[in-house]
């Protein structure tokens, strides 16, 4: 699958940034696949509001690159269909933490954050840098194939990643609904670097700007465009 360049060459690194080179890879290995049993990577359908956060290691990533889009594989749920979640909102970040922090974290300044503002900057003790927003907007899914992927294209920057440092994402959908024919994706959970890289909370009632995180060791199967 060929993606197309961006126009644009935004990003941490601005013009120093690594050129598009329009092919892809599959940072986080096939090995040991199952679908999430808590339907939370990368991003939970099937709740009005959720939060998800996840490290990528530099041993995954390689060198430095342009990313313009991921894309995540499907299990292909029986019943799945398509849909868009709209008010989606999905930041990177480089980080030096091998881990999430264990308990309950918080990526917000106070519970008034707008969920647009929300950053894993206001987690006391983490080390971030060069975080970005990337995608803000609608996803949609086209579900129930098997081994297929849907992308999530960058529509506001490419993220410059500098090939020495993890890369930590930040998914917040502020969605307000929710999908019944959601589909499940694949993820990592049997490889030793996995362990407590992923972290994820739902609700129906509680938005984004007040939700706390927790830590689990399973990464989605993502697959990097740049």
């Amino acid at each position: 699958m060929i993606v197309q360049p961006f126009s644009f060459l935004q990003g941490p690194a601005g013009s120093g940034c690594a050129p598009i080179q329009g092919t892809n890879f599959d940072p986080v290995p096939d090995v040991g696949d199952g679908f999430s049993t808590s339907e939370e990577p990368p991003i939970n359908p099937f709740y009005n509001y959720a939060l998800s956060a996840w490290i990528i290691p530099q041993s995954q990533m390689g060198t430095a690159k342009q990313i313009t889009s991921m894309s995540f594989k499907q299990y292909g749920r029986s019943g799945a269909g398509t849909y868009t979640m709209l008010n989606q909102f999905v930041k990177f970040g480089h980080t030096t933490e091998t881990s999430l922090p264990s308990g309950t974290f918080y990526p917000r300044q106070s519970s008034s954050t707008p969920a647009a503002d929300l950053s894993m900057s206001y987690v006391s003790g983490f080390n971030i840098s060069d975080e970005i927003l990337v995608m803000s907007g609608s996803w949609t899914v086209n579900g129930g194939n098997a081994n297929s992927y849907s992308q999530l294209s960058f529509n506001q920057n490419n993220f410059c990643y500098n090939g020495t440092d993890n890369i930590i994402v930040l998914w917040i959908s502020n969605w307000g609904s929710y999908a019944s024919n959601r589909e499940w994706f694949d993820v990592d959970d049997g490889s030793s670097f996995v362990s407590n890289l992923g972290a994820y909370e739902k609700s129906d009632s509680t938005q984004p700007s007040s939700l706390g995180l927790q830590r689990t060791s399973e990464l989605p199967v993502i697959r990097m465009n740049y």
